[in-house]
């Protein structure tokens, strides 16, 4: 879904960065897609992602800013459909100062002017759908969205809004009017989500994204009957955060600040940003602390140290045009991880076990990657996957130097990130 940009008096408003700041969010846990069906999203996402979006008004640019979209450190869920954000600019003010770790209900106006924005929004993403073909086309039924959730933390008011079809979409707005939205939807007939168990915590992320004061991390998804309370526990700009979620309707959401270095750098990617381990409480009182949580395909679990841990893909546009990337983690013995992925042999940036490989994004991933990882002791294993996806046998060891693709492999993006059979495209678009 790709909007267009809503612009205010530069009186009454900061001026935005005309480049896109964050995409590719993780938000509404979806049913799972066979094979047809999933090969039908993934094309329709990357005609989508092929089509230029509508240029926003010229304005002036801060040297040495990047463009990038970012996405959410464990899986999501297929959905056909991108949106983009340009970014807030720089503030020597703290991030998010007024933020609280317990939500407030919303006071009435403030939650109408929050609903009436995100319900604009997912009307234009709407609008924008009518060229897609009609059998790849997002099945939004804007006229029939419905606050589902929301809450409110100091200043800023969260907003989740969901369609009769399952689209959704998510908004954070301060107080001011500056608003980010990330939003997901199914394809016409796309499967609809499974029930959950009474005692169950269903998630797709956390994604983290730039917002109206810097970084921060979106945690949401679906409850069991029985549940009525979570505590997320996370890292925060200054250390560890226990944040209280909302819990309604069968649904729960939850967001905090994060380093304000989170999204500096499309290259280099700290996975321990974005863990977190819930506690649940149910309906009897009972108390399930680091609960397990379903609906992440990797797990938060740290990778063994000759493994592929978490992996995501997405892509974004920035000066250099479009470009297409993969990243994750992988175990303390990996020295050096190539990439291979449609053809592609891409040696990939390592820093702190965490990697990143990028490509242009005309040639976008149609299919799972696999990982050559070589070790200290020089043995290269060849064929890895993430945990769950491993050939039989798991990857094959080879000795000698690292295998696969040569140097100055081209930077670049588009793609998304992919659970399984199921993937998602989200976007986030700031309004000033």
């Amino acid at each position: 879904m790709t909007r267009t940009q809503t612009s205010q008096p530069s009186s009454q408003r900061p001026r935005l960065d005309q480049h896109l700041d964050t995409v590719l969010r993780d938000l509404d846990p979806g049913g799972q897609l066979d094979d047809a069906a999933r090969i039908r999203a993934d094309a329709a996402l990357e005609r989508i992602l092929a089509t230029p979006p509508t240029p926003p008004p010229p304005r002036a640019v801060p040297r040495g800013r990047r463009a990038r979209w970012l996405i959410p450190a464990a899986g999501v869920t297929a959905l056909a459909a991108v949106v983009v954000i340009p970014a807030l600019t720089g503030s020597d003010a703290p991030a998010y100062a007024s933020w609280s770790k317990v939500p407030s209900p919303v006071p009435a106006a403030e939650l109408d002017a929050a609903t009436t924005a995100c319900q604009e929004a997912l009307r234009e993403d709407e609008r924008r759908a009518v060229d897609i073909p009609a059998e790849h086309r997002p099945d939004v039924r804007a006229d029939t969205a419905k606050v589902v959730l929301s809450e409110q933390r100091g200043t800023y008011v969260f907003v989740a809004l969901a369609t009769a079809s399952g689209a959704e979409l998510s908004c954070l707005r301060d107080t001011e009017g500056s608003m980010g939205a990330s939003g997901s939807s199914p394809s016409v007939g796309g499967p609809k989500p499974a029930t959950l168990a009474p005692d169950q915590v269903e998630a797709s992320g956390p994604g983290y994204s730039g917002g109206p004061e810097g970084a921060f991390a979106l945690l949401q998804g679906r409850v069991g009957g029985d549940v009525r309370s979570i505590t997320v526990h996370a890292k925060g700009p200054d250390g560890d955060l226990a944040v209280e979620a909302t819990v309604a309707g069968g649904r729960f959401a939850a967001w905090w600040p994060v380093r304000a270095d989170a999204v500096a750098d499309p290259d280099r990617f700290d996975n321990g940003i974005l863990a977190f381990t819930v506690d649940v409480t149910l309906a009897d009182g009972t108390v399930r602390r680091n609960a397990p949580v379903t609906g992440l395909p990797h797990g938060t679990r740290a990778p063994g140290p000759r493994e592929v841990g978490q992996v995501t893909r997405g892509g974004g546009a920035g000066p250099e045009g479009e470009y297409a990337f993969g990243r994750g983690t992988v175990g303390a013995e990996v020295t050096a991880v190539v990439v291979h992925i449609d053809g592609h042999a891409l040696p990939a940036t390592l820093e702190s076990q965490g990697f990143t490989a990028r490509f242009p994004s005309a040639s976008g991933p149609a299919s799972e990657p696999t990982f050559d990882l070589t070790l200290r002791d020089g043995t290269i294993l060849r064929g890895g996957k993430p945990p769950g996806r491993q050939p039989p046998g798991g990857p094959r060891p080879h000795r000698g130097g690292p295998g696969g693709g040569g140097r100055g492999a081209p930077a670049g993006g588009g793609g998304a990130a992919r659970s399984g059979a199921v993937r998602e495209a989200n976007e986030l678009r700031t309004r000033r």
